[in-house]
């Protein structure tokens, strides 16, 4: 185990990062939570079906300002393709 002293600026921004990382990549969501629950509030969330999961409470509030950011710009490949048919034919 690594222990870590981070001011609270620093820790914000570590949780902003994974939080941005795990909406680009979805499939990272639950490994990047495990991580932002050693560093941030844990709060019960109830998801569907009824279960209920312990998430890091300000990586979740990072991850939905991102979500709808208005000037957020996604730089993920499969957003960048063009055209109708989903190649950019330019």
């Amino acid at each position: 185990m690594i222990a870590l002293e981070l001011e609270e600026e620093e820790r914000q921004l570590v949780l902003l990062a994974l939080a941005v990382l795990s909406l680009e990549s979805p499939g990272f969501d639950h490994a990047l939570n495990e991580i932002a629950k050693k560093i941030d509030n844990v709060e019960k969330v109830r998801r569907e079906y009824g279960t209920q999961e312990d998430r890091a409470q300000t990586f979740d509030q990072f991850r939905e300002a991102r979500r709808f950011h208005p000037h957020r710009v996604c730089n993920h490949p499969i957003h960048k393709l063009g055209g109708d048919n989903g190649f950019d034919d330019t």
